[in-house]
């Protein structure tokens, strides 16, 4: 039986990298497939998106994502 699954960091705030925007804004992870993650804006600072705001994100997030 295979040993329990290490999910947790998946929980944390990241840092999401968008095209023409020099700094990366504060998200949280929704959901997560083997071909897309689903994240949700969390960063306030960012007047483009509402708080809550899905962005999906086809994997691998290759340079888009990082952890807070």
């Amino acid at each position: 039986m295979p040993g329990p699954r290490r999910t947790g960091y998946l929980a944390q705030d990241w840092l999401l990298s968008l095209p023409g925007r020099p700094d990366p804004i504060a998200v949280q992870i929704v959901e997560a497939t083997p071909q897309q993650l689903r994240v949700k804006n969390i960063d306030y600072g960012y007047p483009e998106a509402d708080i809550g705001h899905i962005f999906v994100l086809d994997v691998p997030t290759t340079g888009k994502l990082h952890p807070r």
